[in-house]
């Protein structure tokens, strides 16, 4: 549980800096960003990261969060509750669904940043939105960084 109780920005992800650390692999370190501006005004920012952000099961940039939104970031999800508990915190690691999630073949096939860290999977470089060169992957927004990306 993590209660959001003073305006300002949150930074959500697996980084040791997140306001709110996820203890989820498949997070960015600075996935996503929570801002409180009133105490009707939540909104989730998603930041640069390979897996996104989705609110009740839909792809987001940003958006405006309402009681009862299920935020997912990684395979964590966060059940925003707005009044004396704001946002409610749940890191557990199964999907929606309730069932175990075997993570092997996820971490089998992941790779990381050779510049910044941030989890690359693989099916990123086979669709050519990642690379790998001489060795060492790079994600799009690294690539493009380094003017090998489009």
């Amino acid at each position: 549980m993590f209660n959001i109780d003073e305006p300002g920005d949150y930074l959500v992800g697996r980084g040791v800096n997140a306001d709110i650390e996820l203890l989820d692999i498949a997070a960015s370190r600075n996935h996503a960003e929570i801002s409180f501006k009133t105490d009707t005004d939540f909104y989730v920012h998603n930041l640069r990261n390979t897996n996104g952000t989705t609110v009740n099961g839909k792809p987001v940039s940003k958006t405006k969060l309402h009681d009862g939104d299920r935020l997912k970031i990684g395979e964590s999800e966060i059940l925003v509750s707005l009044g004396t508990e704001n946002i409610a915190h749940d890191t557990q690691k199964a999907p929606v669904t309730g069932t175990d999630t075997d993570m092997t073949e996820f971490m089998d096939s992941l790779m990381f940043c050779e510049k910044c860290n941030e989890s690359v999977p693989m099916t990123d470089i086979t669709q050519g939105r990642a690379a790998e060169i001489d060795g060492k992957v790079y994600c799009q927004h690294c690539l493009k960084d380094m003017g090998n990306g489009t």
